[in-house]
């Protein structure tokens, strides 16, 4: 919703008095389009923001910061504030080869991030809010074999040029932009040394280069094709 520009603009021109956000957690990349939209949206109504969420917080810093500053701007300060005061020293800490006073300076983050997420966090567990009032849950894993009308359906699906995308986004791209990662890669002798150039260096994954796009029926890549189902064919 907000990542439609005129619904946006529709709920600037409200007074609002106060905003709930459900699945919050969707919002944990700063620069994704909700981010964006919610901060345009703060920013012009001046008012509480609560994010109501079920998934557990990720154990990464950007995004709990990303989350605390839509909450509550400026609380945890700058992102690079944060990271340089929080963040470095708490992952510091964690290293295998940290001294002494790095883990106590880890640890004395710890607890000063603890003790300021206090003031706008509540964590609440079913178990200790609701007891016994919720009945067992019973599942059942019922297997049903498709119909001549769905597999024929799947079948296209799977023949299908987005389905190829889709199942190929995570593989390194096979342009040509990922060769010289390859080179050096290569160039290195121990297993210590190819670890740790992992770690350093990310080869450009398709999503993220030459298959942005759903492809056309023609082996094209352009940005207004919209998938669909042949009407006829599933007729049939």
């Amino acid at each position: 919703m907000f990542r439609r520009e005129h619904i946006l603009n529709a709920l600037q021109s409200i007074n609002w008095s106060l905003i709930v956000i459900d699945e919050f957690h969707v919002f944990k990349n700063e620069k994704a389009s909700w981010s964006v939209s919610l901060r345009k949206l703060t920013s012009v109504r001046r008012c509480p923001v609560i994010g109501l969420t079920g998934t557990l917080m990720q154990n990464n810093h950007s995004e709990l910061w990303n989350l605390v500053d839509l909450i509550e701007p400026d609380l945890l300060g700058t992102f690079i504030d944060f990271k340089d005061t929080i963040a470095r020293p708490i992952k510091a800490a964690r290293a295998k080869d940290a001294d002494a006073f790095t883990v106590e300076l880890g640890k004395q983050r710890t607890l000063d991030l603890n003790e300021t997420l206090r003031s706008i966090y509540i964590q609440r567990y079913k178990e200790e809010e609701l007891g016994d009032e919720l009945p067992e849950k019973d599942e059942y894993i019922i297997l049903c074999e498709l119909s001549d009308s769905q597999k024929q359906v799947y079948k296209h699906m799977l023949k299908q040029a987005d389905f190829k995308v889709l199942i190929e986004s995570h593989s390194p791209c096979d342009c040509g932009i990922n060769n010289k990662y390859v080179e050096e890669y290569q160039r290195l002798r121990t297993k210590e040394q190819r670890i740790e150039y992992q770690r350093k260096r990310i080869f450009k994954r398709r999503f993220e280069h030459c298959y942005s796009y759903p492809k056309d029926q023609s082996g094209g890549l352009h940005e207004t094709y919209v998938p669909f189902l042949y009407l006829d064919f599933v007729a049939h």
